[in-house]
């Protein structure tokens, strides 16, 4: 009952299905109403036009007529004649026990009567030789062929109202289809998603909601580009002051320093080294989160996998780690190059700054139904599933990690993956005791998956 309610005080769709069905039903009943009363109209006129019949025929035969049982008991129609001598005292004894109990101050013409707690409709004549008579017939009877003419107009319209009415909800439904795909279109979009809403086959009535929609996403997009063009300038203005610092403490290494001043150059270097990182990650942030239209090309996984391998296999050395292919089947994916690396180098990356001295990665490239799956398996401490969520927002980092990053990575891949029309995975290593497993979703072009 309350979801009910609740529908009917927020849903335009089941207020008016709901007031058109009371609206059909009141015009329903209304008719019921009126064809009973024009039902019963018509019955009592034809009724007194009868009793008026039999009275023209007694009028112009001037004497006593009678009814055969049988014509009395099929119309219910009684004739009482009234004596001259007739007095008001003896207005109710009467030789048969069938006559009617008549009032003694009955006038002439069509009127009804209760008697015996029976409702007659009579027709009081006096006829020329002052004889009066009375002619009368129960009202039952119009009552009944009013009833039986008020059902048979009924009827066929209580059969159609619950067909009027779920053709109107079908309608109502139908005009609403419009707004409905629209809501659907709202709860699919992703957060990223700034495109203005089609207004195509949109009712007129929906349009100015559809049109302020577009220009505030209009503006919020020019908003978050100004945002993206700031990050990407300062990231670029920031890169040759810092490349001029990378080069000097280079040539410092060369000079005599005492060893503290060998231990604080350590240390300013990779101030300078996690400093450089983080630029090319905010660059790379700004580049991925654009959502301009991108040439496509058919590229290989396992050869842009082994192209980003080169580049960070220094990097596992330096950490003693084992890097591995565990499978080596190839798959074409439709995608811009540098976003493909993009995504590939973070995840690696990744896993290589937060997995220990001397533990293992293994990576593997497998098919499933019409998606490839690019699967980075790590040693390392792995991420609480509490957390697993939250790590994709930018600059997020678990409390307690020590380990060089910017939190910038996963926020990178996100971005990617929502426009590429991919999706990622964080499960539970597999492999390993401890450790994080990374499922990248890839859809497979037609052609491949044809092929």
């Amino acid at each position: 009952m309350d979801g009910f309610k609740s529908k009917l005080n927020y849903s335009i769709q089941y207020r008016l299905s709901f007031w058109i069905a009371i609206i059909i039903i009141l015009m329903a009943v209304i008719s019921v109403i009126i064809s009973y009363s024009s039902a019963l109209h018509e019955a009592r006129e034809i009724q007194d036009e009868g009793l008026k019949q039999i009275g023209f025929l007694v009028q112009k035969n001037q004497r006593n007529i009678t009814l055969n049982n049988e014509m009395a008991e099929r119309t219910e129609i009684i004739i009482q004649y009234i004596p001259n001598s007739q007095t008001s005292n003896q207005a109710h004894e009467f030789a048969s026990p069938s006559q009617l109990k008549l009032p003694s101050n009955l006038s002439d013409g069509l009127q009804t009567l209760l008697i015996d707690n029976i409702k007659y409709r009579v027709l009081k004549l006096t006829l020329v030789n002052q004889q009066q008579v009375v002619i009368g017939q129960q009202t039952i009877l119009r009552d009944e062929a009013a009833i039986s003419g008020a059902v048979s107009t009924a009827l066929p319209m209580l059969l159609l109202l619950p067909v009027l009415i779920a053709v109107a909800y079908l309608l109502i439904r139908n005009a609403f289809r419009p707004v409905t795909a629209l809501s659907e279109s709202i709860d699919r979009r992703s957060a990223e998603d700034l495109t203005s809403f089609s207004e195509e086959n949109m009712p007129s009535e929906v349009l100015p909601f559809i049109r302020s929609i577009n220009f505030l996403f209009h503006k919020v997009n020019q908003s978050a580009e100004s945002q993206r063009r700031f990050i990407a300038d300062a990231a670029h203005e920031l890169r040759s002051p810092l490349t001029a610092l990378s080069l000097q403490a280079e040539r410092l290494v060369s000079a005599e320093m005492t060893a503290i001043a060998v231990e604080r150059l350590a240390t300013l270097r990779q101030g300078i080294t996690r400093a450089s990182v983080l630029l090319e990650q905010l660059l790379s942030f700004a580049k991925a989160q654009r959502l301009n239209n991108v040439e496509a090309e058919n590229l290989s996984v396992h050869q842009t996998l082994l192209k980003v391998l080169a580049d960070l296999i220094p990097l596992a050395e330096a950490k003693s780690l084992n890097v591995g292919v565990k499978s080596a089947i190839d798959a074409i994916v439709k995608m811009n190059e540098a976003d493909l690396i993009c995504l590939i180098k973070n995840l690696i990356d990744n896993a290589i700054r937060y997995t220990p001295d001397g533990g293992q990665i293994d990576l593997s490239i497998s098919k499933e139904l019409n998606d490839l799956v690019l699967e980075i398996e790590d040693s390392g401490h792995g991420i609480p599933e509490a957390e697993r969520a939250r790590v994709f927002d930018a600059f997020y980092r678990i409390l307690g990690n020590d380990s060089q990053g910017s939190g910038l990575g996963l926020s990178i891949v996100k971005s990617i993956l929502l426009r590429a029309g991919g999706r990622i995975a964080l499960l539970d290593s597999d492999s390993f005791v401890s450790g994080l497993k990374v499922k990248i979703y890839l859809p497979l072009p037609v052609d491949a998956l044809s092929a």
